[in-house]
């Protein structure tokens, strides 16, 4: 289940990631805030609507994807793996949202987001795979990056409200 979500967000996280980390870096560095917000918005909107549809194709067509890549055996992870498509589609929408705020200075606070999200996703992962088995492990991925982008949008917005 996770190799399979995992394809489903390699090309925005190995290939449009990097990229947008440079990008970004330079419009801060020029204080182009009317770019920037472009930028996170047209990014966000390709990545995360091509994503979304992937992800989609994968709903109608996992039992047959997991079958083909894992066996019949790992039907089993299709509830782990819907989950976890949706929220590798999420993430993508708001991808760009950690290089803005990295490359604007903002480095302590996103490490102790980092930090606070993996120690709270410590404590209901656990639970949920207790109780939903593998489909478990995946719900409690789709609320860690539900949760990562309602904070990264507040920790975000300051940013790209600037109208100079």
């Amino acid at each position: 289940a996770h190799r399979i979500a995992d394809s489903v967000s390699q090309p925005v996280r190995k290939l449009l990631a990097p990229a947008v980390m440079t990008d970004m870096a330079w419009l801060n560095a020029q204080g182009n805030n009317l770019h920037r917000r472009k930028m996170v918005f047209k990014t966000g909107a390709i990545a995360g609507g091509g994503t979304l549809l992937v992800a989609f194709i994968l709903m109608l067509f996992g039992h047959e994807a997991i079958t083909l890549i894992a066996g019949r055996e790992f039907i089993g992870a299709y509830g782990a793996m819907v989950f976890m498509t949706i929220g590798m589609a999420i993430n993508a929408f708001y991808f760009t949202i950690p290089s803005m705020l990295v490359t604007a200075g903002k480095v302590w606070p996103m490490t102790l987001f980092n930090l606070a999200n993996l120690l709270l996703f410590a404590v209901y992962l656990p639970p949920l795979v207790s109780h939903f088995d593998v489909t478990g492990a995946g719900m409690a991925f789709l609320l860690r990056v539900v949760i990562i982008s309602v904070i990264l949008s507040f920790l975000g917005w300051p940013l790209l409200k600037k109208q100079k």
